[in-house]
């Protein structure tokens, strides 16, 4: 959660972020002790940022392509809901 407050929080860039959250996710995470919504909530997460490009467009956006600012934003609105939702 830390690595994607540093994120929406702008202490990180979008290289750094997916270099440390997509691949640790991909290829690390074999824990037993994530919860069904625990998956579902990163794998949305990681689904989505293979839909981000610096500057989509308008054929990318059409397959829902979005911008890294784009991304930031819809990241804060999931955490904001995921810290509601507690």
């Amino acid at each position: 959660m830390d690595l994607l407050s540093r994120f929406v929080h702008q202490k990180d860039d979008f290289a750094t972020f997916h270099k440390s959250f997509y691949f640790h996710f991909a290829d690390d995470i074999r824990d037993d002790s994530f919860t069904d919504d625990d998956w579902k909530f990163f794998g949305e997460i990681h689904e989505k940022l293979d839909m981000v490009a610096d500057d989509p467009d308008p054929e990318s956006r059409k397959y829902g392509w979005i911008s890294v600012h784009e991304f930031r934003k819809w990241l804060e609105d999931l955490l904001a809901g995921k810290a509601s939702s507690s």
